[in-house]
């Protein structure tokens, strides 16, 4: 008999019910022929006495309820018959009776193996205890030193953190030097070339105007230049007597105060290129200053990042390290306790296996006895024999609910 389908729970109830209609619930069990000896002359009155196999049907009865995997129904109805089925002596039962007691039988042999099955599994849990603590004690101490790495490693990250922090700021230091560095030289550059400019523009514009005979504006603007770059005051002077004739009234001496303009506006032109020449090398050296000074900023803020994000990822490392360990420690303390209940379950398991085996031998007693009649005494006892009734006591105790 296995713990069955719903469809065929419902047919196996519905035979146990009609097992049990077959039985006359006043007598307890089916009318039958009493053998030929039976029909003599009664002996003598004996004072009543109580059947010992009660006190055994009992206990089978407490352990069947306690089945597990079977319809709760279907159980009910073999603890309902068991009085007019086990009860009855082998050679007066039925073969519906004896089918009942075959089921029976396989329902408390399932039981008492699978009471055998946890025994087993609680006594394979205490023989691994040991390993299993030194397993335990493993993790803790290997739990504990990676927390401990992983705080080093917040550390080491933090520190990081800071130092690229100050990196940031000497680079963006050293950046603003280098163009503060920069504008001041180019300025002089720039200012050198604005100068060579207006010479050049006043020379070729303003002073050839004048050459050629034009109007005082043009003379006016060669002299407001001469005195701005610094002309001879003399040189200025007779230029302007110079260059206010006509061409065709200049003379020799006007000639060569020309040549004389020419070659101030000349040498100064030429002093402006050469500086711009010589601080064209300078200007670039400048410029490739703030550009690797930019690249550094940028460098030092991109590890900057890196560092916040090695802080971030240390700190869950650190969280989910110190998880782990305050886990394995919890473990390592509840080894005791749950050892303790594993014990616990090991001995009530044993105990109902025990049990269980004393509930077979009182169903077999039971199963192939030949008599109903109890055994002759000098006194019959008041109460079923100890041993069944204290098998029944300790089935309720020993065997899980079911």
């Amino acid at each position: 008999l296995k713990p069955c389908c719903p469809a065929a729970a419902r047919a196996l109830l519905g035979f146990v019910r009609g097992l049990a209609r077959r039985f006359d619930p006043a007598m307890g069990r089916p009318a039958m022929k009493r053998p030929a000896a039976a029909a003599s002359a009664s002996p003598a009155k004996k004072p009543a006495r109580r059947d010992p196999a009660l006190g055994k049907l009992k206990a089978v009865g407490t352990a069947l309820s306690a089945a597990e995997g079977y319809p709760e129904q279907v159980i009910q109805m073999f603890a309902a018959t068991l009085e007019h089925s086990l009860l009855v002596p082998a050679p007066d039962r039925h073969e519906s009776q004896n089918a009942v007691i075959s089921m029976i039988g396989e329902v408390l042999a399932s039981e008492q193996t699978r009471f055998r099955d946890q025994a087993a599994a609680m006594s394979i849990t205490i023989a691994e205890a040991d390993s299993s603590k030194v397993l335990r004690e493993k993790a803790v101490a290997e739990t504990a030193a990676a927390a401990t790495a992983a705080g080093e490693a917040l550390e080491a990250s933090k520190a990081a953190l800071k130092e690229a922090i100050a990196n940031v700021a000497t680079a963006q230091a050293a950046l603003t030097e280098a163009k503060a560095t920069q504008k001041t030289g180019d300025a002089d550059l720039t200012k050198a070339g604005d100068r060579k400019a207006q010479l050049e523009s006043c020379f070729t514009g303003p002073y050839e105007a004048a050459k050629q005979g034009a109007d005082a504006s043009a003379l006016k603007a060669v002299l407001d230049t001469g005195k701005a770059f610094g002309f001879e005051a003399q040189l200025l002077t007779s230029a302007e007597a110079a260059l206010a004739k006509a061409p065709a009234e200049r003379g020799g001496f006007d000639g060569l105060v020309m040549e004389q303009m020419e070659q101030e506006f000349a040498k100064q032109i030429a002093a402006l290129a050469a500086t711009l020449s010589e601080g064209a090398a300078g200007m670039a050296e400048r410029a490739s200053k703030v550009e690797a000074a930019e690249k550094s900023v940028e460098t030092a803020t991109s590890h900057k990042e890196s560092s916040k994000e090695g802080v971030d990822a240390s700190q869950k490392a650190l969280s989910e390290a110190s998880s782990a360990a305050k886990a394995a420690e919890k473990a390592l303390k509840e080894f005791g306790p749950e050892l303790a209940k594993a014990a616990s379950a090991l001995a009530k398991a044993e105990s109902a296996v025990k049990v269980a085996e004393e509930v077979q031998a009182f169903y077999a007693e039971l199963r192939d006895r030949t008599s109903a009649e109890p055994p002759e005494e000098p006194e019959p006892p008041a109460e079923a024999p100890a041993d069944a009734e204290m098998a029944t006591e300790a089935i309720a105790e020993a065997l899980p609910e079911a």
